[in-house]
């Protein structure tokens, strides 16, 4: 198993180059410890996002860190894509 720290998670996201350029990220590694895999809730602003459906944000994400979850060295991803505008409207 991965160790999952936050680190890891904003480097693979801002290597992916799928996701082409990634203005903002927010992450949080819950759990990792001897119960199991990591609990990571990721919030991602990107411009590849624009004009893609949410499922299909959500499945490139998943993409990203499939080897983990597969392995079990992350438990649950909750992903939070939005577009820079869309990011911009929430605040």
């Amino acid at each position: 198993m991965t160790a999952i720290t936050e680190e890891l998670v904003r480097t693979r996201c801002q290597e992916e180059p799928k996701l082409a350029t990634v203005s903002h990220m927010d992450i949080d590694v819950q759990g990792g410890g001897c119960d199991g895999g990591s609990k990571i809730v990721l919030t991602v602003v990107s411009t590849a996002f624009e004009k893609m459906p949410l499922l299909k944000r959500h499945r490139l994400v998943n993409e990203i860190f499939a080897a983990e979850l597969q392995d079990g060295s992350i438990h649950a991803l909750s992903v939070k894509a939005y577009t820079p505008a869309q990011f911009k409207s929430k605040k």
